[in-house]
């Protein structure tokens, strides 16, 4: 995907998960009306929709002065990425959002 591609806003294809005011509807597959079918989400799933509307929240945040030179430098083939300090980030944002906030 290129930088400012915006045709895909939803790679995963979670949609609102977590945060639509409305449950989701069940399918059924007995075949009978009325029965009492249940969803259950986990909590990771919970923390990936926290970070899905994180993510939405800021992505139409367009910062010209930033995005720029990152743009000339990939197109250069000069843009290199630290893996370890990406991972890094990564990581902390993760552990930070499951362990909740500090006390």
């Amino acid at each position: 995907m290129k930088i400012g591609d915006r045709r895909n806003t939803d790679p995963l294809g979670v949609g609102t998960l977590g945060g639509g005011s409305e449950p989701a509807a069940p399918e059924r597959t007995d075949g009978e009306p009325g029965g009492s079918d249940s969803v259950r989400v986990s909590g990771a799933a919970r923390t990936l929709a926290r970070l899905i509307a994180r993510h939405e929240a800021v992505s139409d945040e367009v910062r010209p002065e930033k995005v720029e030179p990152l743009r000339a430098a990939v197109a250069e083939g000069r843009y290199q990425v630290d893996l370890e300090a990406t991972a890094r980030k990564l990581l902390r944002e993760v552990v930070g959002d499951l362990l909740g906030p500090a006390s």
